[in-house]
């Protein structure tokens, strides 16, 4: 039910050709269930070596920043992932800053190490939340720029 619930945020936001960036992708599952549903340029970044061409290996610290800004319509994440980013590293400021159109977060608010105020983060880097779902454990946050 969450991918389910991603996916269906991720095609509210996203059209088949704009280019999206799956933050923690771990294995790719989600980024390639994106693909077989159309979706031409998805690309992730994580810390596991991935054999999929279209990751960036290493961690979010090291990759976000060198990321140009608005290079991505769509930055989404699913799970426990940028939950455990320490916050010295100002995260949603990154996503918020590589995104032309939308941020799509399924994370879980408690009972992390770092939790943060997405609404508030997100909303000084210019983006509304849209949408906001909780889950089995988790939330969905939709972020959209205004």
């Amino acid at each position: 039910p969450e991918s389910y619930a991603l996916f269906l945020a991720l095609h509210q936001v996203a059209k088949l050709d704009d280019v999206m960036l799956d933050v923690g992708c771990h294995g790719g599952r989600h980024m390639k269930a994106l693909r077989r549903r159309g979706y031409r340029h998805v690309w992730g970044v994580d810390v596991r070596p991935s054999t999929d061409q279209r990751v960036h290996v290493g961690t979010f610290e090291h990759w976000l920043p060198q990321m140009v800004s608005r290079q991505f319509n769509v930055v989404f994440t699913f799970g426990m992932t940028i939950e455990l980013v320490p916050p010295d590293f100002p995260m949603c400021h990154h996503l918020a800053r590589i995104a032309t159109k939308a941020v799509v977060l399924i994370v879980q608010e408690t009972g992390v190490p770092y939790p943060r105020l997405y609404p508030v983060e997100f909303a000084r880097e210019g983006f509304d939340m849209t949408r906001y779902k909780k889950l089995n454990g988790n939330s969905l946050f939709v972020f959209e720029r205004r």
